[in-house]
């Protein structure tokens, strides 16, 4: 006698069925590209706010690959880079500079993005958010290691994700580093604010003078909230005082002086 095997229908129905995973509750892959940053020349660190958590990723141009992934809750997320040089503070909200020290290369990008499916994307692009001051001394009684300069500035560094001048008082003791010139850099400031920065010259017999070099920057025109600031040449000759501006191709574009 042949037997047959009968499979029901039912069964071969439930056997070619799937059933979708619900994946809501999934984190979300985001890739960070850093490929813009290769040439950064120092670490770079990355922080990524979500509603729940803080995640901080080193990156070193060079070494690692410019293509980060990472894991993040799914919801509005903020993501935060910056160059860490030595002498910078990095904390929850800001980066600013240390008491007493020279600004380094504040280097920053914040974005702020929603992570709503499986995977998300952002591109970092590193924006200049300092100035740097090249003091030229020519034929000046204030080119000499004995002469004292110091800068002070309201701020000191910028607010994350704001990118807003922010913390406390900027103050630097500008050293000699040879005959003719000297160099500083400035922190980004805000508008009003700025024309409280100056430069103090003091002379080995205690003969004091004071550069208003954020007046001066206004009078030209200088933008603090450019996205990337320019650099500038404070040049100091005999008894008189003038400013240059670099702009966006770094060529000098114009002059303000002063007598002192």
């Amino acid at each position: 006698m042949n037997r047959m095997i009968v499979i029901p229908v039912v069964a071969l129905s439930l056997l070619s069925c799937s059933v979708k995973e619900d994946r809501s509750e999934c984190a979300c892959r985001l890739t960070v590209d850093l490929s813009s940053c290769a040439g950064a020349g120092e670490l770079i660190r990355i922080r990524v706010l979500t509603a729940d958590e803080v995640i901080e990723r080193d990156f070193i141009p060079g070494e690692d690959s410019p293509l980060y992934e990472i894991p993040v809750s799914k919801g509005s997320c903020s993501l935060e880079a910056f160059l860490c040089p030595q002498g910078l503070q990095a904390g929850t909200g800001a980066i600013s500079v240390a008491p007493g020290d020279g600004c380094p290369e504040l280097y920053a990008f914040c974005s702020t993005f929603q992570a709503a499916g499986e995977t998300a994307g952002q591109k970092v692009e590193l924006h200049k958010h300092f100035s740097e001051i090249t003091l030229i001394l020519e034929d000046s009684p204030w080119d000499s290691p004995g002469c004292s300069f110091l800068v002070t500035a309201p701020s000191a560094g910028i607010s994350l994700p704001e990118m807003q001048a922010a913390g406390g008082g900027f103050r630097f003791q500008v050293p000699y580093s040879g005959p003719g010139q000297r160099l500083f850099r400035l922190p980004r400031q805000r508008e009003g604010d700025a024309d409280r920065i100056l430069l103090e010259l003091t002379a080995p017999d205690g003969y004091h003078q004071t550069i208003e070099i954020g007046l001066m920057l206004r009078e030209w025109g200088f933008d603090w909230n450019a996205e990337d600031l320019p650099d500038a040449v404070l040049s100091i000759r005999g008894g008189e005082v003038s400013l240059q501006i670099a702009g966006a191709d770094w060529e000098i574009q114009d002059m303000s002086t002063v007598e002192i």
